[in-house]
């Protein structure tokens, strides 16, 4: 166990940190940063609940799936196949997605229904807000 958070200290101090933190449980951080990306602020705790579910059943079906190719076979090496199938499919879903440079879904709460929604001086302000963020980094 030592280990584990030696290793996430040196590899990433925030992983090191939020592991200290959180019980040495990894975050899955970077969902929040690209959902802020793609959709400015707004309230997004479903979705990033939803994502962290996917990932997490996504971790769960991978032990699974990993651990029948290794008794089914006496082998590892299926398994570490398996593995890079879909490490590298992953990098090919996010090398299809847009470029994030901009908001790409700026109005995306005016399809939801009106108690959905955030206040409009709220949203307003966001919208302001991510589009000077996107000015000052350009």
């Amino acid at each position: 166990m030592a280990t584990y958070y030696i290793c996430g200290a040196i590899v990433s101090p925030i992983t090191g940190m939020l592991g200290d933190r959180y019980g040495a449980r990894p975050l899955m951080t970077a969902y929040l940063v690209v959902n802020r990306q793609y959709f400015g602020t707004g309230p997004l705790a479903t979705l990033y609940g939803f994502e962290t579910m996917g990932a997490l059943c996504g971790h769960a079906s991978a032990t699974v799936l990993g651990g029948l190719a290794i008794y089914a076979t006496g082998l590892f090496y299926p398994a570490l196949v398996l593995s890079m199938i879909f490490s590298l499919s992953r990098v090919f879903v996010v090398l299809s997605m847009e470029s994030n440079k901009k908001i790409l879904i700026p109005d995306w709460e005016d399809g939801l229904p009106a108690h959905a929604r955030t206040k409009s001086q709220v949203a307003e302000e966001s919208v302001r807000a991510a589009l000077l963020e996107q000015v000052e980094s350009d």
